[in-house]
């Protein structure tokens, strides 16, 4: 208390305040200019007006003693202050290339080369930079992104429990009924994540997850399943020379009509090529010089910026690509055609190559290669990073870094 400091020999309040004093008047004292900033109107807590310090106070006292009139709000020294603000328009960064990145690009190469990775510099190589070149750590703020990838895995397993039964079998929709479903689903919301998750949280992956399931299975066309959640790794040469590692995990290999087909599970959007993009024989040709050297990088920066909004995702061609050779070892076929399964809309089955498709299997492999290998080629060759602006920033934990004023 402020009555006992002094005997116990400590600062009191008022010698505190005679020493902030001091320091300020000898400041005032020897400086040749001296500005005074303080705020007015009413406070944050809307318990009344900001006032003028008491040492502000004292100093427009001397000046009126001195004047011989009282200061108005405007004259001078009591002037208000007045910020010119001239903001820049904000410009996407040009990000140049560097011998470091393009040791990191062929590291990267050597190691492993995912969908998602060459999906990630599709639709942003500025993106694909900060998180996969220069590993760029960050936090994502969104409970939503976490629940939302809980319903995919979850969605997975409780698949492969439900088709495993019928390995090498014929399945269709009438082989699964509701008991079953109950009885997967039960078993898929017991797994230890789920014990993360809030009650709201897993109420909504409960309520996802089995109507998500509920209306693909009505849908379920029959085929002989082949393979579930199989990891796939192939040594790829590249028309350019140059020797990659594929890997990717597939969820679901099955035989229908004497075909195989590659099916891929999506809890999300869909993002499939245009179906006139297989019909364009000049860009694919044109594809094809840039990987043999035959067009300059303006051209392939300028093919890669055409392909962007046509092909939205390489997926389904990098896992026909991915899988040939094993399933030519396995099944003494290779793939012909690929699928996306529209879980979150309908469940039904979207093709990569549609069924008016009048394109030659050896035609689709082409197509394939050309586009992997385009991006690769890109990839490696790129001049620069360059964002791609659009409606994922707003979503992107990167977008304040592609900014430069």
């Amino acid at each position: 208390p402020d009555n006992l400091r002094p005997v116990l020999g400590l600062p009191t309040v008022e010698a505190k305040t005679m020493r902030s004093e001091y320091n300020l008047f000898r400041l005032c004292m020897t400086s040749q200019d001296v500005v005074f900033y303080w705020q007015e109107g009413v406070s944050l807590q809307g318990l009344g007006k900001k006032i003028r310090s008491r040492f502000v106070e004292q100093f427009l006292w001397e000046d009126e003693q001195r004047l011989g009139r009282i200061l108005g709000p405007n004259d001078a020294p009591m002037e208000s202050a007045r910020a010119i603000l001239s903001p820049s328009k904000p410009e996407r960064k040009r990000i140049e290339r560097t011998s470091a990145i393009e040791k990191r690009l062929h590291e990267i190469l050597q190691y492993a080369i995912s969908a998602t990775m060459l999906d990630s510099y599709l639709s942003c190589p500025a993106r694909f930079l900060w998180e996969r070149i220069l590993k760029l750590s960050y936090v994502d703020e969104r409970p939503e992104r976490e629940t939302s990838l809980l319903i995919g895995r979850c969605v997975h397993g409780i698949l492969q429990t439900l088709l495993t039964p019928y390995i090498g079998k014929e399945v269709h929709a009438a082989c699964i009924d509701a008991a079953t479903l109950q009885k997967a689903l039960d078993e898929g919301l017991a797994w230890e994540k789920m014990t993360e998750l809030s009650s709201l949280s897993f109420y909504m992956v409960r309520q996802a997850s089995k109507s998500l399931l509920g209306k693909y299975l009505e849908n379920l066309p029959r085929s002989t399943v082949l393979e579930l959640e199989k990891e796939i790794r192939c040594e790829r040469l590249l028309d350019f020379g140059k020797t990659c590692l594929l890997t990717g995990i597939v969820d679901r290999i099955d035989r229908r009509d004497n075909e195989l087909i590659i099916i891929d599970y999506k809890t999300g959007i869909l993002q499939l090529p245009e179906a006139d993009l297989w019909t364009d024989t000049v860009l694919f040709s044109d594809l094809e010089d840039v990987v043999a050297g035959k067009k300059t990088n303006e051209e392939a920066a300028r093919l890669l910026d055409e392909l962007r909004p046509r092909l939205l995702s390489v997926q389904l061609p990098f896992y026909l690509v991915l899988t040939e050779k094993y399933c030519t070892d396995t099944y003494d076929t290779s793939p012909t055609n690929a699928c996306l399964v529209q879980l979150a809309k309908d469940g039904k089955e979207r093709l990569l190559f549609g069924e008016k498709s009048n394109l030659s299997f050896s035609d689709r492999h082409r197509y394939c290669k050309a586009l992997l290998d385009f991006l690769l080629f890109s990839l490696l060759h790129a001049e620069h990073f360059d964002p791609v602006p659009g409606s994922h920033c707003t979503y992107c934990p990167y977008a304040s870094l592609c900014l430069v004023s």
